[in-house]
Formats: C-alpha cells, structure tokens, sequence
C-alpha cells in the first residue's frame, strides 16, 4: 500500500461547518444549576446542610422555576426518608 498516495486521497474543499447561533442560559438559571452543584458536593461532608441548603433552593424557585422547585421537592423528602432509616 502507497500511504503517500492514500494521504492525498482526501479532498480538502476549504469550506468549514457553519455552527449554529447558541442561546446563553439566563442568569438566574445558571446561578441556580451552580447552587445545586454546591448542594450536591456538600451532601458528600455534611447531609444536614445539604438538606437545608436544598430547602432554602426549593422555596427561592418556586415563583420562577416551578417544575425545577417540584424536583427538589421530590429529592427533599427522599433525603428525609434515607435520613429517617
């Protein structure tokens, strides 16, 4: 096999993929995804903090992110149901 010949068997047309426009996360949202990070690394040292923390993130997004404040509803009561246990 000719791998010279192999090599310069592609066709380089010099034309690039043209990405699509992205959309930036608001801020709040990307806030919050931050402050649930945090919650998440400090269940690993401390769960009751975590739990808190959880709490206070749940009751700050009820108004602006219902379904995301349901979820941590969800996740709440089952760190209560393991702490329980």
């Amino acid at each position: 096999m000719d791998i010279a010949k192999v090599r310069l068997a592609g066709k380089d047309t010099g034309r690039v993929n043209v990405r699509s426009a992205r959309v930036a996360r608001p801020t709040g949202v990307a806030a919050r995804d931050a402050r649930l990070v945090q919650v998440a690394q400090l269940a690993n040292s401390n769960v009751a903090a975590a739990r808190d923390s959880l709490a206070v993130l749940r009751a700050e997004s009820l108004v602006d992110a219902p379904a995301f404040a349901e979820a941590l509803s969800r996740t709440l009561e089952a760190m209560y149901r393991a702490a329980v246990m």
